[in-house]
C-alpha cells in the first residue's frame, strides 16, 4: 500500500485510571485518585445482556457468576463510595438490563474513561455517559424508548463489541471462532435501529466500538480492513483490545508477545498513513510490549488495578461480630485484577446499629503492597499482570 504523504487523524486515546507511578505507595494514595468498579449485577443472558459469549469473564469465575447486590443496597453503596471521594464505576452486563432499571437508578455511568495527548484531555465521547450493550436488548420492540431513556439520561454513545471477520469487500463472514457471542451481522441490524432512531429525533445517541484482537483477526490486513469497514458507519471510537482466554476454552486465540509487538507496530501505521472517521483507542490489557511506539504519557498503558484501580464484588454475607446493638457483615471483596477478580485486597463491610445502616471500605495494605512490590521489582513485568499473576496463582507460588 502506498504511504500517503500527510493523514491528520485525531490523536490517539487510552484507558485512563490515573497515571501515578507504581513507585508511589498505596499509602500515599488519596480516595480521588482510586477509581473503583462496582459490580451490581453479574447476571447474563435473559434480561440482561440476553447473550452467553463463551469468553466471557462473569461467565468463567465462579466468584461473580450471577452475583448481585440488592437493588436499593446498591445504589446506597455506590452512595456511599461517591461520599468517601472515590471515582466509582456501577458496572453491570448491560445497561439496558431489565427494560433499563438500572440505568434509571444509577444515571449517567459509563464503564471506563477516555483521554488523549500528553495533557491527559478527556476525549470528547467522554463529555456524556457511555451506555454499554450486547446488542441484543435492543431488537425489541421497546428499542426506541430504550435509545430514548440513555438520552434523556446524558447518554451520548452506545458501546457494542463487534464480533466478526470481514472478507476482501468487507462484509462479514458466517464464521467467527468464538461461540455464544453477538455476531457481527446482527451488529448490523443494531446499527440501522440507531441509524434510524437519529433519524427521527433532534438529539443523536453515538456509536463507540470495541473489537476484541485475538489470532483470528490480528493480521495488518485484518485491522486495516475493521476501519475502512468502520470509517462507512459514523462512530464515534473504535476500541481495540486484547483477547484474553478467560475459562481456558480458547488458548489458541491467545496472542503471543511478539503479536502483541507486531500489533502495536500495525495501529501506529494504521494511524499513520489512514483517514480514520472515528477516534482510535488501544486498551491497556495488551500490556506494555512493544507499547512504546504509541507514544502515550509517562505511566500511561500501565494497568493500574491493584494500585489505583480496584472491583468490589457482592460475596455471600459473611458475619463478622454481632452483639444486641451493632451487625458487622461482610457483603463485599476488593480485587485487583477487575477481569480476573484476583487477588483479594480489601473487604466491603455494612454496619447495622440499632437498625440503622452504614458501610465500611478497609482495603488490605498489605496485599496491596505484596502486589505493587512484585511489579516494582520485575517478578510480574508486564504492564497488563494478569497472565504472570494467574500464573503464579495456579502454581500456588503467590
Amino acid at each position: 500500500m502506498t504511504q500517503n504523504k500527510k493523514v491528520n487523524n485525531q490523536p490517539l486515546s487510552y484507558d485512563y485510571h490515573g497515571n501515578l507511578s507504581l513507585n508511589t505507595k498505596f499509602s500515599d494514595i488519596q480516595n480521588n485518585e482510586i477509581d473503583l468498579y462496582l459490580d451490581l449485577d453479574t447476571t447474563v443472558g435473559k434480561n440482561a445482556c440476553e447473550q452467553k459469549c463463551e469468553h466471557c469473564w462473569f461467565v468463567n469465575y465462579d466468584k461473580v457468576k450471577s452475583r448481585k447486590f440488592d437493588t436499593l443496597e446498591g445504589k446506597k453503596i455506590f452512595d456511599f463510595l461517591i461520599k468517601q471521594g472515590f471515582k466509582t464505576y456501577p458496572r453491570y452486563t448491560d445497561s439496558f438490563a431489565y427494560g433499563g432499571e438500572l440505568m434509571r437508578i444509577y444515571g449517567t455511568s459509563r464503564n471506563r474513561s477516555f483521554k488523549e495527548g500528553k495533557s491527559l484531555k478527556d476525549t470528547k465521547t467522554m463529555q456524556k455517559g457511555e451506555a454499554w450493550t450486547s446488542g441484543k436488548p435492543l431488537f425489541s420492540n421497546d428499542s426506541s424508548k430504550l435509545l430514548q431513556m440513555a438520552l434523556d439520561y446524558n447518554y451520548g454513545a452506545i458501546a457494542i463489541t463487534f464480533h466478526g471477520l470481514l472478507d476482501e469487500n468487507l462484509n462479514i463472514q458466517e464464521y467467527y471462532p468464538i461461540k455464544g457471542i453477538f455476531h457481527g451481522k446482527d451488529f448490523e441490524r443494531v446499527e440501522k435501529i440507531i441509524s434510524d432512531f437519529n433519524k427521527d429525533n433532534q438529539d443523536n445517541i453515538d456509536i463507540n466500538i470495541g473489537i476484541t484482537i485475538g489470532t483470528h483477526n490480528h493480521s495488518k490486513d485484518m485491522l486495516i480492513k475493521y476501519v475502512k469497514y468502520f470509517n462507512k458507519i459514523k462512530i464515534k471510537t473504535l476500541r481495540f483490545n486484547n483477547f484474553y482466554n478467560h475459562g481456558n476454552g480458547y488458548e489458541h486465540l491467545v496472542l503471543s508477545k511478539q503479536q502483541r509487538i507486531q500489533f502495536f507496530q500495525d495501529i501506529q501505521w494504521i494511524y499513520q498513513n489512514i483517514k480514520l472517521d472515528f477516534q482510535l483507542a488501544v486498551s491497556e490489557d495488551f500490556g506494555t510490549d512493544g507499547y512504546e511506539i504509541l507514544n502515550y504519557p509517562e505511566n500511561i498503558g500501565i494497568c493500574k488495578a491493584g494500585h489505583q484501580l480496584f472491583a468490589i464484588i457482592p460475596i455471600d454475607i459473611k458475619i463478622i461480630s454481632q452483639t444486641n446493638e451493632i451487625l458487622k457483615e461482610k457483603i463485599g471483596s476488593i480485587v485487583g485484577c477487575v477481569n480476573t477478580f484476583e487477588p483479594e485486597l480489601g473487604s466491603l463491610y455494612k454496619i447495622s446499629i440499632n437498625g440503622k445502616q452504614e458501610y465500611k471500605i478497609e482495603f488490605d495494605t498489605i496485599a496491596i503492597e505484596k502486589l505493587r512490590q512484585k511489579r516494582v521489582n520485575n517478578i510480574f513485568k508486564n504492564g497488563c499482570f494478569s497472565k504472570e499473576l494467574n500464573s503464579a496463582i495456579i502454581a500456588n507460588k503467590y
